[in-house]
């Protein structure tokens, strides 16, 4: 048997010899080239200690901190606002019509009490005159009241501060009239949003409290201006939106570059430094199978390539 062999040996060598050489030379070539290919792996664990110093083997786009720096951006961009001037004409509007309705109902009041007496001297009536009360003096104002406005001034005004002007003189009450409009006029010229409305509505009120008006009429001056002032700033949310957006864009990705240290010897695994070797897939880090497939089927591929190259140039010799 073994000299069976022998002699089938002594017949191919030849035929078999090229053949076993390049096979042996691309098995060689396939383990070389999985050892340089194969990616570059560390038993690195979560607070551990280093026991090498690890280098980032690539440049790669830390999406993380890329992702935090234009979070981080878009919110430093402030809210844009826009000034709306019509505000402060709207409320100017909206004070001089009160103050329309109260001397309309200033006047039919003084009419129908000039009317009753008139009656009463005529004869037409026996009974003394009625005086209108001071609720119809206040129902008739109300009634004159109308739109959004109008409910939020009645909520927020006391029925005190209407009949105070109600019962005032002519005289005192163009003098509130005309405080509380130019007060609002000033006050609504300047830019005026949620953050300093407040502050506003404390210095028109001592503003008021400073004026020469008579005094009894402050406090409902100062019911009337605190009201009226309203913010005159609103924001643009398309605006805003696009500046964010803009900041955002205009970031520069944050990068982990080539040769860039990860961790020291020596030093501690913390997350972000686990994170960075997760990101470039240096923990635990195996060759998936289609490579290794693929490597083989490229060497073979190159092996029977050269072999019938071989063998069809022996047969043109």
């Amino acid at each position: 048997m073994k000299q069976k062999w022998q002699d089938v040996y002594s017949k191919n060598k030849e035929k078999l010899l090229i053949p076993l050489i390049i096979a042996a030379l691309f098995l060689a070539a396939y383990v070389l080239l999985i050892q340089v290919t194969k990616p570059e792996s560390y038993q690195a664990k979560l607070f551990s200690v280093s026991e090498k110093t690890i280098r980032s083997p690539q440049t790669v786009v830390d999406t993380k901190k890329t992702a935090e720096e234009k979070r981080k951006a878009s919110e430093e961009i402030e809210d844009v606002y826009v000034f709306n001037r019509e505000t402060a004409e709207n409320q100017v509007a909206f004070m001089q019509s009160i103050f329309d309705y109260i001397d309309e109902v200033r006047t039919e009041t003084a009419s129908a009490e000039k009317k009753a007496k008139k009656r009463k001297q005529m004869k037409i009536i026996t009974s003394a005159p009625k005086k209108i009360t001071d609720a119809s003096k206040l129902a008739s104002f109300k009634s004159k009241l109308v739109g959004d406005h109008a409910g939020n001034i009645t909520e927020n005004v006391s029925d005190a501060t209407f009949m105070n002007l109600l019962n005032a003189s002519q005289a005192d009450l163009k003098a509130v009239k005309d405080q509380v409009i130019t007060e609002i006029e000033e006050t609504m010229e300047s830019r005026i949003r949620e953050s300093n409305l407040n502050t506003k509505k404390v210095q028109a009120r001592d503003d008021i409290e400073l004026s020469p008006m008579p005094s009894r009429y402050k406090t409902t001056a100062k019911s009337l201006v605190t009201n009226a002032i309203i913010p005159n700033e609103t924001v643009d949310a398309e605006q805003t939106k696009a500046r964010k957006k803009e900041a955002a864009e205009n970031v520069v990705p944050e990068k982990i570059l080539q040769g860039q240290v990860i961790v020291q010897e020596g030093q501690i695994i913390d997350r972000e430094t686990y994170r960075q070797l997760d990101l470039l897939n240096l923990i635990n880090q195996k060759m998936p199978i289609k490579q290794y497939a693929g490597y083989a089927f490229l060497i073979l591929a190159l092996f029977l390539l050269l072999y019938f190259y071989t063998k069809k140039k022996k047969i043109s010799a």
